[in-house]
């Protein structure tokens, strides 16, 4: 999911979201499947750990993302139509 969008740079924190979303979107992420930390996004796609991290903010502030207590992040249920 999360991988270099060119291999001559790092992808955007706008393609990270975007490719999250398409995840979910697919089938290839469900709710309540594990979702990478920044650390992993980052390892992942090659961008740096403050764009992941940023990646993940705009995640959860979309509701696309859950954080539970402990800081776990799971893919959120879709949002009722």
């Amino acid at each position: 999911m999360f991988r270099r969008i060119r291999e001559s740079r790092p992808a955007t924190v706008d393609e990270l979201v975007a490719a999250a979303k398409a995840a979910v979107r697919s089938g290839r992420m469900r709710p309540g499947d594990p979702f990478p930390t920044p650390d992993e996004v980052s390892d992942l796609s090659g961008a740096p750990v403050a764009d992941c991290l940023e990646v993940v903010t705009a995640l959860l502030q979309a509701g696309a993302i859950r954080q539970d207590a402990s800081g776990n992040l799971t893919v959120a249920p879709p949002e009722p139509a």
